[in-house]
């Protein structure tokens, strides 16, 4: 055996340079000889600090090797530690028919992220009574749809004090594939106005690395209702036909007529702006005093402008 040869070692494109933490990876690896022998069965290994990476053979079809196909696809899981990580793919000197081949060796450099996670809350009651009790639901999902039930949560004032929290459903929400959510028991300020509270995921409540998420919210508080109001709603270009399903708003109280038109609102004394808006119909503004129970009754006229992009931001 005098002959001695090189074998060249070589990736399918460039590897991905950030990784998300636990992801698997898939490669096409393909070693060579100048001379063109046979290098059919020549083991490759792949290690990181040492340490052997296990390797697996991807099972479907489109990485999948040909007869043809001098590449060899595979799959290998990217650690679970955030940061850089060096992986070292080789093959070994070997005797290939006869002759001796000299090893080779590629360095794959990649950076490991923690899972981005999106937190979203709703079911939130607008307004609520100053001082009194309320519910809402929070959901947590990951990136990358890891199990993150029991996941802990925690609701935050304005001022960054903790006043409510709770621990992620162990199922997804019905009708998702991976969101966590919960239902959360709060208490309304005690005071007149609007707050803006935060709910915040705890990442470190659940395996594996993950980004904290947080969404914010905005809590009108108002004072015990003393009158009800009710608006009637009706088309003035149908000679007085009901609107139904027409957004009400009395400053932060909202409703939407029925199919009768008509929309109630339970509401403290006090002069309050007056909005009624419903697609393809001119909006209704002005201003009501509630100083007892209020019938309210007006005519909406079909808008001679039909863009219906205008969603205002009071509704």
């Amino acid at each position: 055996m005098n002959s001695i040869h090189e074998l060249s070692l070589e990736l399918d494109g460039d590897p991905e340079s950030v990784v998300d933490a636990g992801a698997d990876l898939n490669f096409r690896v393909r070693v060579a000889c100048p001379a063109g022998c046979d290098l059919g069965g020549v083991p490759v290994t792949m290690t990181s600090e040492g340490t052997v990476v296990p390797l697996r053979v991807p099972d479907d079809a489109y990485h999948a090797r040909s007869e043809e196909d001098e590449w060899e696809a595979f799959v290998a899981t990217a650690p679970s530690s955030v940061g850089e990580h060096v992986w070292t793919l080789s093959v070994p000197t070997q005797e290939v028919v006869g002759i001796l081949h000299e090893a080779s060796s590629l360095e794959l450099t990649m950076q490991i992220r923690a899972h981005y996670t999106s937190m979203a809350v709703w079911e939130i009651p607008s307004p609520v009574v100053m001082g009194s009790d309320f519910s809402m639901k929070v959901g947590v999902k990951c990136s990358a749809e890891c199990p993150i039930g029991g996941g802990r949560f925690e609701v935050l004032s304005e001022t960054g004090a903790r006043i409510g929290g709770g621990v992620l459903g162990e199922a997804p929400y019905p009708g998702t594939d991976a969101l966590y959510a919960a239902e959360v028991d709060l208490t309304a300020p005690l005071a007149e106005g609007v707050v803006v509270w935060t709910a915040r995921f705890v990442p470190d409540s659940v395996s594996g690395p993950h980004e904290g998420s947080a969404a914010s919210f905005s809590l009108p508080s108002v004072r015990p209702p003393e009158h009800r109001v009710t608006v009637s709603v009706t088309e003035k270009d149908t000679g007085g036909a009901p609107l139904g399903q027409a957004a009400v708003r009395l400053g932060a109280y909202r409703a939407s007529t029925d199919g009768k038109g008509r929309a109630a609102l339970e509401l403290p004394k006090g002069s309050y702006p007056l909005n009624v808006w419903k697609p393809g119909y001119e909006p209704i503004s002005g201003t009501l005093d509630v100083d007892q129970d209020v019938d309210v009754s007006l005519e909406a006229s079909v808008a001679t402008d039909t863009d219906t992009d205008d969603e205002r931001e009071w509704m």
